[in-house]
């Protein structure tokens, strides 16, 4: 298994993940926050191909910037006037203090490789009452129930390592001087594969999300065997592949 995800080599398929699946609640959140107050200049750490701050462009005349350490992320990304990309690490933000009034950061604070340092960061830059919004999953709440986890030796017991629990994100916020405003959840994905529609699922494709990316091509392999001997076990065309996923955002302030 690989120790991270190698984003410029999975760059060609990566928005294959938003077809059939946009993510309404996420956007209506971000959305919802934009819409409360003015704001004139806004960050997304980890923006990769630029999907969300393009689907923000439309609605909102502000100043949008992106970051992102994959090059090859942000050259897929075709980003419209109004939306500034740059290549960077989340740990050492390229900008001067006070610089944005809203940062957020969507499933992908897990790929941050120091992330008190991140949080330290998006402190320095914000403007005084500025905020930060902070979308993903937390594998260890049993209400999250993915299929992936339980077919692909070692995803789960990686996740726990990657992915922060709310209470520990919590906990690093104020200590860094966030002040938390809200914590809500903007998805609550309900997607069971029956039998063998598990096999269409674009997010069982190796490179389709970091889990199975982190996999060698046995570990993969082994996998996508479990898989079927399920499928060609008694019951297996019924078999219900779990795919329950909420993701949880939370929002704090400067």
């Amino acid at each position: 298994m690989k120790k991270c995800t190698s984003y410029d080599e999975i760059a060609s398929t990566y928005n294959q993940r938003y077809i059939g699946n946009m993510y309404p609640g996420t956007l209506k959140a971000l959305r919802r926050i934009l819409s409360e107050e003015q704001h004139h200049k806004v960050l997304e750490v980890g923006c990769g191909t630029s999907h969300w701050l393009k689907a923000l462009r439309t609605i909102q005349e502000i100043s949008f910037f992106g970051i992102d350490s994959s090059f090859h992320m942000l050259k897929k990304s075709q980003h419209p006037n109004g939306i500034y990309l740059t290549q960077g690490m989340a740990e050492h933000l390229p900008f001067s203090d006070n610089a944005f009034d809203f940062i957020f950061v969507v499933n992908a604070l897990h790929h941050f490789s120091k992330i008190i340092a991140f949080l330290k960061e998006a402190h320095r830059v914000l403007t005084v009452n500025g905020k930060l919004s902070i979308v993903g999953m937390d594998p260890t709440v049993n209400r999250n129930k993915w299929y992936i986890y339980n077919f692909f030796e070692g995803t789960f017991d990686r996740d726990i390592t990657r992915y922060q629990t709310q209470t520990q994100l919590e906990k690093w916020l104020a200590q860094i001087g966030f002040y938390i405003l809200d914590i809500e959840d903007v998805e609550m994905i309900h997607d069971p594969k029956i039998g063998r529609n598990v096999l269409q699922d674009p997010f069982l494709k190796k490179n389709a999300c970091s889990q199975l990316a982190m996999l060698s091509d046995n570990e993969y392999q082994d996998g996508i065997n479990k898989i079927n001997d399920k499928l060609n076990s008694r019951g297996g065309e019924n078999f219900e592949f779990e795919n329950d996923i909420v993701l949880t955002m939370i929002t704090a302030e400067k």
